[in-house]
């Protein structure tokens, strides 16, 4: 699962850098810390997950990893093309 995840981010990543003139490194650092802790709270907090126990907080995690490799891969891409702007 991890495995086909870190190739479908790679491509999503790859996508949206070549469709951008720029990326933001204001939008990355709010993709990467604040969006998360956004969707951490949402799904273990206000979703209940954490009535759940382990398997409740194993879930917010997941739903929160993936978005944020993305958005790692997307800063890194971008700097290699030279898209990435303050």
């Amino acid at each position: 699962m991890i495995r086909r995840g870190l190739v479908y981010s790679e491509h999503d990543a790859e996508n949206f850098v070549k469709e951008q003139k720029s990326v933001s490194m204001k939008e990355i650092r709010y993709r990467l810390f604040g969006k998360s802790v956004k969707m951490f709270f949402k799904l273990y907090v206000r979703k209940f997950g954490f009535l759940d126990g382990m398997p409740g907080f194993i879930w917010a995690v997941c739903n929160v990893i993936g978005p944020q490799i993305r958005w790692m891969k997307i800063w890194e891409i971008a700097e290699k093309y030279g898209k990435l702007s303050e």
